[in-house]
């Protein structure tokens, strides 16, 4: 606890980091808290502007937008931690197997894994590709040049 107080003192960002990461997880928590459901229509009047008693004002479906962003907020947290430890469970199960078995096994887990990695990348690549189709040069495979 001394190290975390130290680094929040002396680290600008880090405390920067945790004051928002503090107010988003309250923010977050306020959903709990809501006067409406986040499902239901017309609780509220329609399309009112910002105000004291609408924060964020209201939708066309008769929402309070302040409570339905706080629910929003809640639910991706949820949604990430649960991805995040998911993929930490998986990722420690195939590599205890891979590590386990070698050989064979090893060789085809990762070469799935880097695969998985690639697949991202991968269409960032083609749409550059085709975006600067055009002004790109190739003149190592423009082959030998006659003089004229």
């Amino acid at each position: 606890m001394r190290g975390f107080l130290a680094l929040l003192r002396s680290n600008g960002q880090f405390a920067a980091g945790v004051v928002l990461l503090a107010v988003i997880a309250a923010f977050a928590c306020l959903s709990f808290f809501s006067p409406y459901p986040p499902n239901d229509s017309f609780v509220v009047a329609p399309d009112v502007p910002p105000s004291a008693d609408y924060w964020f004002g209201t939708n066309s479906r008769g929402q309070d937008l302040f409570w339905l962003l706080s629910y929003a907020i809640r639910n991706t947290l949820v949604f990430g931690i649960v991805v995040a430890v998911l993929s930490r469970l998986l990722a420690l199960l195939i590599g205890l197997v891979a590590g386990y078995a070698g050989g064979w096994v090893d060789r085809l887990l990762m070469s799935i894994n880097d695969t998985f990695i690639v697949l991202p990348l991968f269409s960032i690549f083609v749409l550059f590709y085709f975006v600067l189709k055009d002004h790109m040069s190739w003149p190592a495979s423009a082959g030998p040049t006659t003089p004229a």
